[in-house]
């Protein structure tokens, strides 16, 4: 769970770099067997969209922040 501006700013530059990754792999896991390959693209994906739902979650929590002071 994201609890601050720091964590936010951490979280999005780790998600950039797994998304980055992400997509310069699949070449290389072309060489993997193929359930071990999808399992490992199951994980990444799952990763990727754990890390979304946090910046989502603050970045609402910001927003009410700011429209509950005014």
């Amino acid at each position: 769970m994201i609890e601050n501006e720091q964590q936010y700013e951490t979280t999005k530059y780790q998600l950039a770099k797994l998304e980055s990754a992400f997509a310069r792999s699949d070449a290389a896991a072309q060489k993997l067997d193929s359930r071990l390959r999808k399992a490992i693209i199951a994980g990444i994906e799952s990763q990727i969209e754990d890390l979304r739902q946090e910046l989502t979650e603050y970045e609402r929590k910001v927003r009410i922040k700011k429209a509950v002071a005014g």
